[in-house]
């Protein structure tokens, strides 16, 4: 289907879903919680270094968050006793990041809660819908990664 048949009526419908996963999304996140959610995928990050450790920037990529953000959070971390600092023993002008045993248990718990909340939303879609759906996001997904044109040559074949 070339982009010209789309219908009007589907686009803005596709644009209400979006609005009300945002809107849903923005109930749910206020200043304390985000900081929560954003500790909690930087402990998931930590925890996949595999004994290398990870340094600020890395951290802030991966979040997608500002370098001032996750040395704020960082320290809020390490007062917590969750994470500690050491100097790179290649690069001592590089400083990486690791989880302590208490931020490894954190990490873990953290992770278990996401499984749970997959599987509430798989039993809540049922398996068809969740495999459907899970399918529309990696579609989603290339559509990002890959940009318009990409998306739409699939779409005319």
């Amino acid at each position: 289907m070339k982009q010209d048949k789309v219908s009007r009526k589907t686009v803005v419908q596709l644009i209400e879903a979006f609005n009300r996963l945002r809107y849903a999304e923005m109930k749910q996140s206020f200043p304390a919680v985000e900081w929560k959610k954003t500790e909690a995928k930087a402990l998931m990050f930590l925890n996949e270094a595999s004994g290398e450790g990870k340094m600020a920037s890395e951290i802030s990529r991966a979040l997608h968050v500002t370098s001032p953000f996750v040395t704020q959070m960082l320290n809020r971390m390490e007062k917590k006793g969750l994470v500690f600092r050491r100097m790179d023993e290649d690069d001592r002008r590089i400083v990486r990041i690791f989880l302590t045993d208490e931020g490894k248990k954190a990490a873990d718990d953290a992770l278990k809660g996401l499984n749970r909340w997959f599987l509430q939303l798989t039993r809540f879609l049922g398996e068809d819908e969740s495999r459907q759906f899970a399918d529309l996001i990696h579609k989603l997904s290339e559509f990002i990664e890959h940009g318009e044109k990409t998306s739409e040559k699939k779409v005319e074949k």
